[in-house]
């Protein structure tokens, strides 16, 4: 989904998807921020997990971009694949 909607959870809670507004922004440390919160929402989202993987790496964070990054792959092993 893109900024503005939201993605549904098993629970139906609604998860902000903060990488259009953040990174269109160059503002990658808050789009860290906003994608940590939705992966405390909604852990099993692999989108939350690659976006902010791509964050850490924006911000130099090689370590953890690739713990993230790798994380969203077990979740959805299509993923960042075009």
């Amino acid at each position: 989904m893109l900024c503005g909607l939201a993605i549904r959870t098993p629970a139906q809670a609604q998860v902000p998807r903060p990488k259009a507004i953040s990174m269109a922004a160059f503002n990658d440390a808050v789009a860290l921020e906003d994608y940590t919160e939705a992966i405390r929402l909604s852990p099993q989202h692999a989108g939350s997990y690659y976006g902010r993987g791509l964050a850490y790496q924006e911000l130099g964070n090689t370590a953890e971009a690739k713990k993230d990054i790798d994380r969203a792959r077990q979740l959805d092993p299509k993923i960042g694949m075009k």
